[in-house]
């Protein structure tokens, strides 16, 4: 069975993890923010700096 993509609904400390380690296996994942600023931040920076600092985001 092939994984297209994977939606994380929320953006806090797990959600973030889950999405970093899904991302690490190759898995297509998009992480879903309620705020638009946040998501904004997160894409830029390319981590969670709010939640879950000092894990980076792998390159996809």
């Amino acid at each position: 069975m092939e994984i297209r993509n994977i939606g994380v609904l929320g953006a806090g400390a797990w959600g973030t993890a889950l999405a970093i380690s899904l991302a690490r296996k190759n898995i297509p994942v998009t992480l879903w923010s309620r705020r638009a600023a946040h998501a904004e931040e997160m894409s830029s920076v390319r981590e969670n700096q709010r939640y879950l600092s000092g894990f980076k985001f792998p390159n996809t």
